[in-house]
């Protein structure tokens, strides 16, 4: 039985688990936070590029719509 106490005591694996989960936990809020942040201009440079668009091709098929 001691041997067994002291390998589960010297066993740093689920030590680097939990490091391993921390830093992925951290990595999806920055990613999350980027895209929650960036989610406005985004829609704005695709509302801009439709408005483009919907000129070009009025003004190449000649319709007023």
């Amino acid at each position: 039985m001691r041997p067994k106490r002291r390998n589960v005591v010297s066993d740093d694996s689920a030590q680097d688990n939990i490091e391993y989960a921390l830093l992925l936990a951290f990595i999806i809020l920055a990613a999350c936070c980027i895209v929650m942040l960036s989610g406005e201009s985004v829609e704005n440079i695709w509302t801009q590029s439709n408005g483009v668009l919907s000129q070009a091709h009025s003004a190449a098929t000649g319709s007023g719509s």
